[in-house]
């Protein structure tokens, strides 16, 4: 089964060290930079848990993080300026 841990070095309240999953072929670490509370309405954090979901059964892929200063796609329907 796939499995990512989102983790913070600088989290405060939890040993980062100890949210590490052991290496393998479906399994992710991914370091955010967020504190504890702040953590479930992180954007990064958000990105991340969606992008886990979208996910097809049987098609797991590692996350990629948008490039800098790129905005990630957005959802809502675009709207034309005149």
């Amino acid at each position: 089964m796939p499995t990512t841990s989102i983790y913070s070095e600088s989290d405060g309240v939890v040993c980062w060290q100890g949210c590490l999953e052991d290496a393998g072929p479906d399994v992710e670490n991914i370091a955010v930079h967020a504190s504890h509370l702040g953590m479930p309405t992180h954007p990064d954090v958000l990105r991340i848990v969606a992008n886990r979901l979208a996910q097809p059964e049987g098609r797991w892929r590692p996350y990629r993080r948008p490039r800098a200063g790129v905005k990630p796609a957005s959802t809502a329907p675009s709207r034309s300026r005149k």
